[in-house]
């Protein structure tokens, strides 16, 4: 019998970079009008978002590994500026959250940071290109 079956279809759950942002976007709404700071309720808001506590449980998976990501060196290194002068690492980060591989082993889930940061850097001058046409 396999240890991790539940993380294994955890790690296979996909999104779309722009339904992640969504989630984000509208979990952050929702704690700033509850007025909360509350882990719970996030979580909570996260799960009436996609109506699927599997897919809620997934996307808690890959942003909690996008803040290790976050903390790396490597982090502070990828921050670009579009023409219009948004810094546009926030949002490749998100992206590469929900587009990067998620891996696991025993005891927890991860991205690989050199695919995690590839990611954000091919999604960052995508972002840039895009917005050069603005």
């Amino acid at each position: 019998m396999e240890k991790w079956p539940k993380i294994r279809r955890l790690v296979k759950v996909e999104f779309t970079p722009q339904e992640f942002i969504n989630c984000v976007n509208t979990v952050q709404a929702k704690m700033r009008q509850a007025g909360s700071n509350d882990p719970r309720k996030r979580i909570e808001f996260v799960g009436e978002y996609f109506g699927d506590i599997e897919k809620g449980m997934a996307f808690s998976a890959r942003m909690q590994c996008m803040m290790e990501m976050h903390r790396s060196p490597k982090s502070q290194t990828v921050t670009q500026v579009d023409p219009n002068g948004r810094a546009t690492s926030q949002v490749g980060l998100f992206h590469a959250a929900a587009l990067a591989p998620l891996h696991y082993d025993d005891d927890n889930q991860f991205f690989d940071e050199k695919e995690f940061f590839d990611i954000v850097e091919l999604e960052q001058k995508a972002l840039i290109a895009e917005n050069k046409g603005k």
